[in-house]
């Protein structure tokens, strides 16, 4: 295939065998490994089309899964509420919830002060699976290898969510 210029990774050139590309890059911001995998397939024209659309749409599909996280945090029960359960108790046990929320600020709850402190850690595309985009988010990546994980369409509608270590 010829050269494939793609928003955020440039110009690429699938080679027989290429069927993984990653890059760091910045989204709103953020500074975030974003990756591409054809899961052991050559990459098509369409495949990388499908891409290159859902790039172009990049920052508004990061604000419905922020949104989406937001809503999730409402519910009961909630894989947000659990992602920040376990981190809040975790850090109070070792006396470092300082470093994360301010005590002096009582107009929200703690749980609702860790909420925005999440910020996306990676974006995984899998043209080629199940799950078009899996976007990994954490409170603070040092701290915990748990990651509270949010799948998109290809269309960068969310649909799902889990915690994954």
């Amino acid at each position: 295939m010829k050269k494939y210029t793609l928003p955020y990774f440039g110009d690429i050139e699938p080679n027989e065998g290429d069927d993984f590309f990653e890059t760091d890059t910045i989204v709103k911001e953020n500074d975030l490994n974003l990756s591409i995998d054809f899961e052991g397939e050559y990459p098509t024209k369409e495949s990388l089309d499908s891409v290159k659309q859902f790039l172009s749409q990049l920052p508004v599909c990061l604000e419905k899964a922020r949104y989406y996280i937001d809503q999730e945090f409402s519910k009961v029960p909630s894989f947000v509420k659990d992602y920040i359960s376990f981190f809040k108790e975790t850090m109070e046990e070792n006396g470092d919830i300082e470093a994360y929320v301010d005590e002096n600020d009582s107009s929200k709850s703690i749980e609702e002060r860790l909420l925005n402190r999440f910020y996306l850690l990676r974006i995984s595309i899998c043209p080629n699976g199940d799950t078009f985009a899996i976007l990994d988010y954490t409170i603070d990546d040092e701290y915990t290898d748990d990651l509270l994980v949010v799948y998109l369409t290809d269309k960068g509608e969310p649909y799902g969510m889990t915690i994954e270590s």
